[in-house]
């Protein structure tokens, strides 16, 4: 038992360093710029992964359907961005849950996905992080690309393989104990998407959260000052 406690100690002090890292240095699969805005601040980045279980959520979903999704947070890094899979020897930091209202009809005439006027989501995400410890809410529609949020190879190695991105954008709107007064702009990437090649002629449509994505947060104020 003394054993099991000092790994946990020991892991919790770990990620509370990658944390610190993330947060001081800013490692970022992509970045949003917003006009002529000062530049936001680096915070935290987090990968995640679906539950199998989550149900499909068709394109012909009704207005005002409701859907809840859930799935593993794990450390940026966790995630094979080109297959989607849990790479060995990372464990389970918390647990994502998205409550997603069908919207009305909205056009898109972003041109980095297909032009549509389907519904989208209107989405509120909860992130508990147990070992960290705190919570973070995001909120808004999917399928607002970030103006530099183009999709790219997810090994740039590989230009012909699978694809990360576009990344989309939605809003931090708060969160607890160490996240306390976060807000900011949150981007959303999603992993093992098709080829360059493939979304040059089959433009993708908003990211439906039906597999692995990271979500990072651009801070609009400094946490550090808090602690």
């Amino acid at each position: 038992m003394a054993n099991n406690a000092r790994t946990k100690r020991s892991r919790q002090f770990g990620l509370g360093l990658v944390l610190a890292l993330l947060m001081t240095v800013g490692i970022w699969p992509v970045n949003v710029t917003t006009g002529n805005a000062s530049p936001a601040r680096k915070g935290p980045i987090f990968d995640i992964i679906p539950a199998s279980t989550n149900p499909t959520i068709p394109t012909s979903a009704a207005t005002a359907g409701t859907f809840v999704l859930t799935g593993q947070i794990y450390e940026f890094g966790a995630v094979n961005q080109s297959t989607c899979a849990l790479r060995a020897g990372f464990d389970q930091i918390g647990t994502w849950t998205a409550t997603v209202v069908i919207t009305p009809a909205i056009t898109n005439p972003d041109s980095l996905l297909a032009p549509s006027t389907v519904s989208r989501f209107q989405m509120h995400h909860t992130l508990v992080l147990d070992l960290l410890p705190g919570t973070i809410e995001v909120g808004g529609v999917n399928g607002l690309v970030a103006s530099n949020g183009n999709a790219r190879p997810a090994d740039p190695n590989f230009q012909t393989g699978p694809t990360v991105g576009p990344a989309e954008v939605q809003t931090a709107t708060g969160g607890s104990f160490r996240f306390d007064g976060l807000d900011g702009t949150a981007t959303i990437l999603p992993y093992c998407g098709p080829s360059l090649a493939t979304l040059a002629t089959t433009p993708p449509g908003p990211f439906r959260f039906d597999r692995a994505f990271c979500i990072s947060i651009n801070q609009a104020r400094d946490l550090s000052l808090q602690r």
